[in-house]
């Protein structure tokens, strides 16, 4: 027979709840913010008495932290009340720890399970990610498992842990693999709404940066001729949003702090309050959009509109700087001549009566680059000892690691730690295998793993 149990916490910053469904050999948590369908996870036990002890510990911890149990309904169940007669008084407790070293004592962990199912939606994307800690079938130890892709479609699949390994090496890794999904703004309602009931919650801005997809050399030509598009130089730096004219916001749509310098710039020269979309380049910020303006909302504007207001309300300094735009066909071929003989890492183009729409589309869309060499976004596998070079990993389509070559560090960089995420330049990638002439850019802490995708790379073509 099941029993379900429900304790509510509130204080002034939040307000959460906590229900434990309760079966013979297992029981299931659902917690989160209170209104939000909250995070499942699931455990079963070997048997009846070891699920109730791992039960009554948890109400324990639970009640400690300051959570009220209530009625189901919302009436508070007086603390007086013997809600818990079944825990064990502490000499029993201690009389039962005393025999657990008992090689002939079964395991309470062996069959022990947990489930999460997390969802992503921003924009085109909507994800979704699965992970379980499971026994190995021979009781050699766990493994970790997981799915993940479009939701709706064929689920992707792996394991984690290629051996079976003992419990509290595996809990380790699922724990860290729902702790990387929920601060990349996966979260556990369906809906798909960002941070919810993860730890980034109350960092969430309410701004996400439009994304842009890669054009070839063919549409290159025709959008230099086309009236309705103008051109921009390709910023080579962090993407960084500006919410209210003083708060940062990353391309995870998450607040960050400012340089001091900037915020107090920005003070004095966007005349009024706005939102900016735009670029960290070292300690120069160049905006290319404005979202907002003293509470109005200007993303349903066309972008020559929004261009206008933005060069009207903000006044350029060696620091903060305003976007580079040319109008006419003559104007566009100039500056992607001009920025192809500079070295210049590429040239965007944006359609003037297109409204601002984040995210990045399947394919097209009214803002689109065109590089003048190809650039990866990987991630550091090693170091290379005694050199100044770290080897490069980049992700195949079933979530595998690929590597890719190492990259020489210049000496005015830091060397990055493995598992920093790094952006390169490169002429062209061998079909499995390296980087052919790879430059080393920077690190990219606005970028997660996931986007260092095997599908980005640029090969070189057949003779």
């Amino acid at each position: 027979m099941n029993t379900k149990r429900t304790f509510i916490y509130s204080d002034d910053k939040s307000e959460k709840f906590w229900t434990i469904d309760i079966a013979e050999t297992s029981y299931t948590v659902t917690f989160g913010k209170t209104g939000t369908n909250g995070q499942t996870q699931t455990k079963e036990f070997a048997d009846e008495p070891t699920c109730t002890k791992a039960v009554n510990k948890l109400i324990a911890e639970k009640t400690k932290k300051g959570y009220v149990e209530t009625s189901g309904e919302g009436d508070i169940i007086p603390a007086t009340q013997p809600a818990q007669p079944q825990e064990a008084p502490k000499p029993k407790a201690k009389k039962e720890k005393k025999v657990e070293p008992d090689a002939t004592a079964p395991s309470s962990q062996t069959s022990e399970r947990q489930s999460t199912t997390l969802y992503f939606r921003s924009g085109s994307s909507d994800k979704v990610y699965q992970a379980e800690l499971i026994p190995a079938t021979d009781g050699s130890g766990y493994l970790v498992n997981a799915a993940w892709g479009r939701r709706g479609s064929t689920l992707q699949t792996g394991c984690k842990t290629p051996n079976p390994l003992p419990l509290e090496k595996a809990q380790a890794i699922y724990n860290k693999l729902i702790s990387e999904k929920t601060a990349k703004g996966y979260s556990p309602g369906d809906d798909g709404a960002l941070f919810v009931d993860t730890d980034n919650a109350n960092r969430v801005s309410g701004l996400l940066p439009q994304l842009l997809n890669v054009i070839d050399k063919e549409l290159l030509e025709q959008l230099i001729a086309d009236p309705l598009y103008c051109a921009q130089p390709k910023h080579d730096g962090e993407r960084r949003m500006i919410k209210e004219s003083q708060t940062g916001v990353n391309r995870k749509g998450l607040t960050v702090a400012l340089p001091e310098h900037l915020v107090e710039t920005f003070s004095k020269h966007i005349h009024g309050i706005a939102d900016l979309d735009g670029e960290m380049e070292g300690d120069l910020y160049t905006t290319f959009d404005i979202l907002s303006l003293n509470g109005v909302s200007l993303r349903e504007q066309p972008y020559s509109e929004r261009l206008d207001t933005l060069y009207k309300h903000v006044t350029p300094t060696d620091t903060f700087a305003l976007i580079e735009t040319a109008f006419t066909a003559e104007e566009k071929r100039n500056l992607y001549e001009r920025l192809k003989a500079e070295n210049q890492e590429g040239i965007v183009f944006k359609r003037l009566d297109a409204p601002y729409t984040h995210g990045r589309p399947n394919s097209g869309g009214p803002q689109l680059k065109y590089k003048f060499c190809a650039s990866a976004t990987v991630y550091v596998i090693a170091q290379n000892e005694g050199k100044r070079s770290v080897q490069m990993g980049i992700n195949e389509e079933d979530g595998a690691c690929r590597p890719v070559g190492s990259v020489t560090i210049p000496v005015n960089y830091n060397i990055p730690e493995v598992g920093q995420i790094i952006e390169v330049r490169y002429l062209y990638a061998y079909p499995q295998g390296s980087l052919y002439q790879p430059i080393y850019c920077g690190v990219r802490p606005d970028m997660d793993k996931e986007d260092c995708s095997v599908s980005q790379l640029k090969y070189k073509k057949s003779l």
